[in-house]
Order: structure tokens, then C-alpha cells, then sequence
């Protein structure tokens, strides 16, 4: 296994949490972004892979090493025969992220700080579980070991989370619609209801969807995408096509990649929504990886490929059944989703009230306090003064003189 195995984790979540898919001419006004694997950690993790890949030896350990040596510590093990100038680079990396860990817990006790339900231990294991805390000047085993299994267990999860929120994404447009309906008249609601279901139909009306990974899927990329003869087809060159970055394997971004074509026979509209469009390109990646990538490394190799080829099935074109063609979600589901929507805009109404009356709280106390002031002011000024007055009676700079003309006292100028 080539080292794309371990950099692979680098770009696991950079495929499920990416903007939608768009087209080659609308990229131009996307802003050029550096991708991230949506891990808090995400620096950190590529900078300690950066420097092991540096190290000749060790990038070769590396090469030959499969994820499972990864999360199991064995190539954490040849740290120590690691050059001296490396170790101190990673060294200085882990006292930075440790430094960096220190603010960011404050940042999160402080936040949840009388929060009910908040467990401070937890947290603080969810947050360093990346590093060794008990070492933390240097760069140890025990750091990579634990950096590629949280990389790898939070990676795990990532596609399921995607899942999760494009689901509420689906019932928070289904339940807004719904709202849309209530105001309006009978009329109008049932001419809105009919070209809802009119769109509907619509949508589930294309083009057959070849199998994902299927040999009729693949050379329909052949034929359209590479501009070569349908007759020429060899799953050798094809994959040398696709692995763009020439790692021997294809990533998740080369899979999505293959299948582009299938998912714009879907959504054709120029108005389709790009998240449904990035889901159904996830649910194919997900499809195409249970049943070629053998060892479970979220890529597949070219050994894992040209094998899958040779089986018979590579043969079966059986259609793909697309997110239009299937419902997303029960009533129920619905329900309990637009119940717990309500309750957490509850919430939200409550914390802005109470915001609101902390506010006039004290906006209340500094209008008292500036009162108080306004008031007090002339007293200090006479104090002042009369404080004045003395001093200078002490100083004899304030004498006093007989006015006979006046029949008073006056100060003497």
C-alpha cells in the first residue's frame, strides 16, 4: 500500500463536507479555497504527515504499510529511527498544538459552563484525543498512534453525519413548504400541491442510470469523458486515466469524479438543488467502495479494481435507484423532526428574551450610575472649592479688607 493510505485520511472528510458539485464553467466564480478535512485538527494532522514523508526511510515504511499497521502502532514504532532535525520539527509541532489545545479548552469550559448535560471530562478526551497529553514537549509513539485512530474514527463517521443532515435538510424543505401552504387560500393551495407533485413526477422521468462502477457505467465515462472508442475499452488504461494524481489508487474525489455524467441525467434543471446533486455523487462513492474496496481503506487500488473487473458481476448493468425515486423519509419522521424544530426555536425565542433583559438591565444601571454622577458633581465642585477657599486663607493669599463706603468686608486683589 503507497502512502496514499495514510494521506487518504487527509482527504476522506474533504469529500463529505465539500460545496456542492458545479460545473466546470461556474468555477470560475468560486472562491479558491484551501480544502480542509473538516477535522478540528485538521493543520496538525498534516503537518505531522508532511514531515514523516520527508524522512526517505520513513516514507518507505509508510509505502509498504496498509491502514491497519496504521491504526495499530506499528509504524509508530520506527519513530525513534527518524533523523534528529525530524523529531525536533515534530517536537516543536506537537508543543504548538498543545499550546493551541490549552486555549481552546478554556474557550469550550467557559462555554459550557453551567450548560445541563455538559460532561467537562468528555470533552476534554473528544479534544486532546489526537495527542498524548502527558508528553506535552515532545512528539512521541504514542502521538501518531493516537492521531491516526481518532483521524480514522472520526473519518468513520463523517459519512453518517452527512447522511444524517442531508435528511433534516430534505425535512426542513418539505416542512417550510407545508408553512408556504397554510398561507394560502383553497384555490391556490391545491394549484401549488398540483405543480408540486407535477415537478415530482418530472424529476423521476430520465434517462436509465447505469450501475456505479458497473463496465456499461464506465464505458459510457470512456466513450463520453475520455473521447475514446467504446471498442477499446481496458480497465488497465482507464484506471491509469482516472488516478489523476498517479498515488495507484482512486481517492474518493477520482471516484465522485466517474460519476458526474449519471448524476446529471438525474438533474437536469438548471435549478437543481446542488446539495440533492452532492448526495446522490456521496451515496455512488459509498455504493462503489462496499463492493471493490476489499480492505475497507476508503480507496481503491488498482489491484482492487482490475479485480473487480474480472468478476462476472462487472458485466451486470442493474440501474441505480436514485434519491427521486425513493422517499427520504416516514410522516413520522417528519413529525418528530418539526416537534424538535419548534422546541429549538422555543429555546432560541427564550435566550433572545433573556438577552434582551440583560440588556435593559444594564442599560437601566448606567442610566442611574450617570444620574448619580450628575448629581454628585456640584457637591465635589463645592467641596472642591471650599478645600480651595482654606488653602489659600492658610497661605495668607486671602486677605480681607474694610470697604467704608460699602460698610463690607471684601477680598483683597
Amino acid at each position: 500500500m503507497r502512502l496514499a493510505c495514510l494521506l487518504a485520511l487527509c482527504a476522506i472528510v474533504n469529500v463529505v463536507y465539500m460545496k456542492p458539485v458545479v460545473k466546470e464553467e461556474d468555477l470560475s466564480e468560486e472562491e479558491d479555497e484551501d480544502l480542509d478535512t473538516g477535522l478540528e485538527y485538521d493543520k496538525y494532522l498534516r503537518q505531522v504527515i508532511n514531515i514523516l514523508e520527508k524522512d526517505p526511510e520513513m516514507r518507505k515504511k509508510m509505502e509498504s504499510s496498509n491502514l491497519e499497521d496504521l491504526k495499530s502502532g506499528k509504524l509508530s514504532l520506527e519513530l525513534d529511527q527518524m533523523p534528529g532535525h525530524f523529531r525536533s520539527k515534530l517536537d516543536e509541532l506537537k508543543r504548538m498544538e498543545v499550546q493551541r489545545l490549552r486555549l481552546v479548552a478554556k474557550q469550550m469550559m467557559d462555554q459550557k459552563q453551567g450548560i445541563p448535560g455538559s460532561n467537562p471530562k468528555e470533552l476534554f478526551e473528544n479534544l486532546v484525543g489526537h495527542v498524548d497529553p502527558k508528553s506535552p514537549d515532545t512528539f512521541n509513539e504514542k502521538d501518531l498512534t493516537n492521531l491516526l485512530r481518532k483521524a480514522t474514527k472520526d473519518l468513520d463517521a463523517a459519512d453518517k453525519k452527512r447522511r444524517e443532515e442531508f435528511k433534516n435538510y430534505e425535512m426542513e424543505k418539505e416542512i417550510q413548504r407545508r408553512e408556504q401552504l397554510k398561507k394560502l387560500d383553497e384555490q391556490q393551495r391545491e394549484a401549488a400541491e398540483k405543480e408540486f407533485q407535477e415537478k415530482k413526477k418530472k424529476a423521476k422521468e430520465h434517462d436509465k442510470i447505469k450501475h456505479p462502477g458497473s463496465k456499461a457505467q464506465l464505458e459510457e465515462v470512456w466513450e463520453e469523458t475520455d473521447h475514446l472508442d467504446k471498442e477499446d475499452f481496458n480497465p488497465k488504461t482507464f484506471f491509469a486515466l482516472h488516478d489523476t494524481n498517479g498515488d495507484g489508487n482512486l481517492d474518493p474525489f477520482e471516484l465522485e469524479a466517474l460519476f458526474i455524467k449519471e448524476v446529471e441525467k438525474i438533474y437536469q434543471e438548471s435549478n437543481a438543488d446542488p446539495k440533492e446533486k452532492f448526495e446522490e455523487l456521496a451515496r455512488m462513492r459509498e455504493h462503489v467502495l462496499r463492493e471493490i474496496d476489499t480492505d475497507k481503506n476508503k480507496l481503491v487500488s488498482r489491484e482492487e479494481f482490475m479485480k473487480a473487473t474480472d468478476e462476472s458481476e462487472f458485466d451486470n448493468d442493474d440501474g441505480w435507484e436514485d434519491l427521486q425515486q425513493e422517499d427520504m423519509f416516514e410522516e413520522e419522521e417528519l413529525e418528530g423532526y418539526e416537534k424538535k424544530m419548534q422546541e429549538r426555536e422555543l429555546k432560541r425565542q427564550q435566550q433572545r428574551e433573556e438577552f434582551e433583559a440583560h440588556k435593559d438591565k444594564l442599560r437601566e444601571e448606567q442610566e442611574n450610575l450617570a444620574k448619580n454622577n450628575q448629581v454628585n458633581e456640584p457637591v465635589a465642585m463645592d467641596q472642591a472649592a471650599a478645600e480651595k477657599k482654606l488653602t489659600d486663607i492658610q497661605q495668607g493669599s486671602d486677605k480681607l479688607q474694610f470697604d467704608p463706603a460699602a460698610n463690607q468686608v471684601e477680598k483683597n486683589q
